[in-house]
């Protein structure tokens, strides 16, 4: 088998490629969408009419379990402290390992708005619900066991929104007949 790489390196700027998706809720709201390219990413939000585009809006990066920015395709970013029925407006900041970034703004967004006022591109709208959520959390992914030792398990899932969670482990007996 033969392979050619290009000569030149990757020196576009990255793109959403899938979503975005706004879950909210009373006082949250999750943010998903995957880029072409590995990216950092940031959700920059404020109220609609408000703070968003001001000095005032809010930023949030996507941050791994240690506080590091998160290098991945797939972004989930959590946005909480909101406030119940309120209108709020959101975009997106994504960075390449090229050092090329490339921002998404409502402004600049086109196509059919539909759900949460989330057109394709990167940016939009959400209000958050008035009603407090009193639903249990949903498990969208897994459990999968993501390391083991001998003595220690990292068990991860993905909720719906963000939970606290207890995990209980029986003791297994292996029986092997012959």
């Amino acid at each position: 088998l033969k392979l050619r790489t290009s000569a030149e390196g990757d020196t576009l700027p990255p793109v959403i490629i899938e979503g975005p998706q706004v879950i909210s809720r009373d006082v949250l709201a999750i943010v998903r969408f995957v880029t072409d390219v590995d990216t950092r990413a940031t959700v920059l939000f404020g109220t609609s009419g408000g703070t968003y585009g001001t000095a005032d809006e809010f930023e949030v990066p996507d941050r791994t379990a240690d506080g590091s920015l998160r290098l991945s395709q797939e972004h989930t970013i959590t946005i909480s402290g909101l406030e119940a029925g309120a209108s709020y407006e959101y975009g997106i900041i994504v960075e390449s390992t090229n050092g090329r970034t490339a921002s998404f703004e409502p402004s600049q967004a086109a196509g059919k708005r539909s759900g949460a006022l989330q057109p394709p591109g990167g940016a939009g709208a959400f209000t958050t619900n008035n009603q407090p959520d009193t639903q249990l959390p949903v498990i969208l992914a897994g459990p999968t066991i993501a390391s083991k030792t001998h003595e220690t398990a990292i068990i991860e899932w993905v909720t719906d929104e963000p939970a606290n969670a207890d995990v209980r482990i029986a003791a297994v007996s292996v029986v092997n007949f012959i």
